[in-house]
C-alpha cells in the first residue's frame, strides 16, 4: 500500500504539470490581456501606447510565451505561485480566502446527493419494476438533464415569487454568522447536488439489482432476514462500490459546476474568482486556482482508490 500511494503522488507532478501549462497557453491565445483592460478608456494614443508598453514589461507580458512559461514554470516548481495582475498580492493569499467557500458548498452538495441517491435508488432497486421504480427513473433523469443555472434560478425565484422568501446575498462565513451562512449555501448546494443525485440514483439502482441477484442475498432471505438488514448489511455495501467510482469522477464536475452556481447564488467562492480572473485576463490567478482545484479532484480520486480496499477486502491496492 506505501509504495502504492508513494507512485500515485509522484505522478501528481506530471499531471498537474501539464493542466498548468493547457492554462497557460489556452488563457495567452485569447484576444486582448489585461493591460488593453487597464488602457481602455486612456486618452492620448501616444501616452497610451508608451503607459501600455511600460506596463506589459512590469507584468512580464512582453516576452515571448515560451520566455514566459520558462519563468512560470520555474517559479512553479519552487512553489511560488506568483502574484495577481489584478491587485498585486500572492494568488495564494486570495485562494486561501475563497477555497473554503467553494469546499463547503461541494462538501453540503456531495451530502445532499449521496444521501439522497442511497434512500432513492435504494428504493427503487428493491420496488423494480413498479410505479415507484418508474418514477424514479424519471426524475434521476430529469434531475441530471436540467442545467445548474436553470435549477438555481427557479430555487431563487419561485420562494420569492409564492412566499415571499429569497436566500441571503449578503455572504457569512460558518464561523462568523451558522445560520445566514447555511441559509445561503444550502439553496446552492441542493443547486449543486441535484443533477449529481441524478447520476448517482440511477448508478445506486442499477449496482443494487445485480447485488440483490446475488446467492448470498437469497441465502439471507431465505433464512428470515428483515429487509432493512439485508439491504445495509449485505446489499449496500457491495453495492456502493462502483458508485464510490462515480463520486469520485463527479467531484471535478462539481467543482465545475460550483463556477455557475457561486454566480447566481452570489458567494465568493473559487468559481467566482476564476470568472474574475478570466474576464480580466489575470494570468496567475487563474492558472493558480485551476491547478489548486485539479490537485484536489488527484487526491480524491486518490482516496476513491483507497476506499475498494476498504469496501471489499477482496481488492488489494499494492
Amino acid at each position: 500500500m506505501r509504495a502504492y500511494l508513494i507512485r500515485r503522488m509522484l505522478l501528481f507532478v506530471p499531471v498537474l504539470v501539464l493542466v498548468y501549462t493547457f492554462v497557460f497557453v489556452l488563457i495567452r491565445i485569447v484576444p486582448g490581456d489585461i493591460v488593453n483592460l487597464m488602457m481602455e478608456g486612456g486618452s492620448g494614443r501616444g501616452t497610451s501606447a508608451a503607459t501600455a508598453a511600460e506596463l506589459r514589461h512590469e507584468l512580464g507580458i512582453d516576452k515571448s510565451i515560451q520566455q514566459q512559461y520558462a519563468i512560470q514554470l520555474q517559479h512553479l516548481l519552487r512553489g511560488d505561485l506568483g502574484r495577481s495582475f489584478r491587485n498585486g498580492r500572492p494568488v495564494t493569499a486570495e485562494i486561501g480566502r475563497r477555497l473554503p467557500i467553494t469546499l463547503e458548498l461541494a462538501a453540503l452538495a456531495i451530502v445532499i446527493a449521496l444521501g439522497s441517491a442511497l434512500v432513492i435508488g435504494s428504493l427503487a432497486a428493491l420496488r423494480h419494476d413498479t410505479g415507484i421504480d418508474r418514477t424514479i427513473s424519471v426524475l434521476s433523469i430529469v434531475a441530471l438533464s436540467v442545467p445548474a443555472f436553470w435549477t438555481g434560478t427557479l430555487i431563487v425565484v419561485l420562494p420569492a415569487r409564492f412566499w415571499g422568501y429569497s436566500p441571503p446575498f449578503t455572504f457569512s462565513s460558518l464561523i462568523e454568522d451558522p445560520t445566514q451562512n447555511l441559509q445561503q449555501m444550502l439553496p446552492a448546494a441542493l443547486t449543486l447536488g441535484a443533477i449529481f443525485a441524478g447520476v448517482l440514483t440511477r448508478y445506486v439502482r442499477s449496482s443494487l439489482l445485480e447485488v440483490l441477484r446475488q446467492d448470498y442475498i437469497r441465502t439471507a432471505w431465505a433464512k428470515g432476514l428483515r429487509e432493512r438488514i439485508v439491504l445495509t448489511h449485505h446489499g449496500l455495501r457491495n453495492a456502493f462500490i462502483p458508485v464510490i467510482t462515480v463520486v469520485g469522477l463527479q467531484v471535478s464536475g462539481l467543482l465545475g459546476g460550483a463556477v455557475i452556481t457561486e454566480r447566481v447564488f452570489n458567494l465568493p467562492g473559487m468559481g467566482t474568482l476564476t470568472i474574475t480572473a478570466i474576464n480580466q485576463r489575470d494570468y496567475p490567478q487563474l492558472e493558480a486556482n485551476v491547478l489548486v482545484l485539479a490537485f484536489i479532484v488527484l487526491v480524491v480520486n486518490l482516496f476513491v482508490d483507497i476506499a475498494y480496499g476498504w469496501l471489499d477486502p477482496r481488492i488489494r491496492v499494492g
